[in-house]
Parts: C-alpha cells; sequence; structure tokens
C-alpha cells in the first residue's frame, strides 16, 4: 500500500509541475503579444512627419503647368475630331462621284466587242456596220455624259502610267506615217479616263529606234574619235 501511494504522489507531483510549465509557457506567449500590441499602438500614436509645403509661387506654378496639359489634350482631341470629319466628308464625297465607275468600266467591255464587229464586219454587210455604228456612237455619248472619256494614244510619246505595250516595232521617224521612237505606233485597244482616274490603259504597239540607226551612230561616233 504504501508503495501504490508514493506512486500516486509522484503522478500527481508530476502533472503539477507539467500544468505549471504551461501556465508559464502560456503566460509568456502573452506577455510577448501584449508587448507587440503596445509597440504598434505606439507607432501608430506618433504623428507622421508633416509634408513640405508649397509656396503660393510653386503653387500657381504646377497649377499653370495642369492647366496647359489639359488644354493641349483638349486641342490635340478636337485636331482629330475635325480630321476624322473631314476624312469621311472626302470618303463620301468620292464614293458618290465615282460611283458608277464600275459600271462603266464594264460597258468598256460592250463598247470593244461593238468595234470589233464593225471592224470585222464582210462585204455586204454595210446595213448592219452601220446600225452597230449607231449604237456604237450612243453608247459613247452616254459614257462621255458620265465623265468616261477615251484617250487618243496613237502617235503620242509612250507614257508607262497611261500604256500598256503588248509589242514593238522598229521605226525611223522619216515621215509622217512612220512613228518616231518612243511613240505609240498603233492602238490594239483604247484606253479610258473616268474623270480625273485613269479608267484602264491603252494597249498600244510601241516604236523604237532600228538597230541600224544604233550602230551608225557608234560607226560615227568611232570615225570623229579616230579623226
Amino acid at each position: 500500500m504504501s508503495a501504490r501511494k508514493k506512486t500516486k504522489k509522484t503522478r500527481v507531483v508530476a502533472e503539477k509541475g507539467e500544468e505549471s510549465k504551461v501556465r508559464d509557457s502560456q503566460a509568456e506567449d502573452s506577455a510577448i503579444e501584449g508587448s507587440a500590441l503596445e509597440d504598434t499602438t505606439v507607432a501608430a500614436a506618433q504623428p507622421a512627419e508633416p509634408a513640405e509645403e508649397l509656396s503660393v509661387e510653386e503653387q500657381l506654378e504646377q497649377a499653370l503647368e495642369e492647366i496647359a496639359r489639359q488644354r493641349d489634350l483638349h486641342l490635340r482631341a478636337l485636331a482629330e475630331q475635325e480630321n476624322m470629319a473631314r476624312r469621311q466628308e472626302r470618303e463620301r464625297g468620292d464614293r458618290a462621284r465615282y460611283a458608277v465607275e464600275p459600271l462603266a468600266r464594264d460597258l468598256l467591255e460592250v463598247v470593244d466587242q461593238l468595234e470589233m464587229a464593225v471592224e470585222h464586219a464582210g462585204a455586204g454587210a454595210e446595213n448592219l456596220v452601220q446600225g452597230v455604228s449607231l449604237v456604237l456612237n450612243g453608247l459613247g455619248s452616254v459614257l462621255e455624259r458620265h465623265g468616261v472619256e477615251r484617250m487618243e494614244a496613237e502617235g503620242e510619246a509612250f507614257d508607262p502610267a497611261q500604256h500598256e505595250a503588248i509589242s514593238i516595232v522598229e521605226a525611223t521617224g522619216d515621215s509622217e506615217e512612220k512613228p518616231r521612237p518612243d511613240c505609240v505606233d498603233r492602238v490594239v485597244r483604247a484606253g479610258y479616263r473616268f474623270k480625273d482616274r485613269l479608267l484602264r490603259p491603252a494597249r498600244v504597239v510601241v516604236a523604237r529606234a532600228p538597230a541600224a540607226d544604233s550602230s551608225s551612230e557608234s560607226e560615227k561616233g568611232k570615225k570623229g574619235d579616230e579623226s
């Protein structure tokens, strides 16, 4: 019995010791938390350093700079709005001005076919040629009223912006019947303008200087050098 009592006392003492250690640990944690809370409260209670006050002149200068910046932004926005309005107005005008351009381009194919019919009409087809010519002239008048103009290219200086060269022939330019070099010798398909635009280029045969002329010029140059 005495041994059991001793064991029981020992357990009670051990448990009391553990409880005491737990209480001491909790007390230390509470003390630490309280210290941290006090530090935070003290730091929050301390007044912040006042910002450096600007003088009246500096405040006025900042206000004027901000006004100038806002004015510049406003002017830029107005200019962009005006440019957009002008661009839209120009696009609307172009759409109205050139609205019939696709139709005119398609009608030119009809004109080409009528011209070929007149050109290749056989003998005894005078009445047919006369009728087709009347239709062709009427169609040309309609196109002309709507701003479509036929370009005269034969004999003119070759212009790659308006002429499409499909062949090259040699020409001396000694007579009016033979075109000068770098000029249009013959028009295969007429070109047209639509108001201030090129509707389609003229397909042409271009004349160039004969090779004999270039060789003779080189010989003349050699003789001149020898003399």
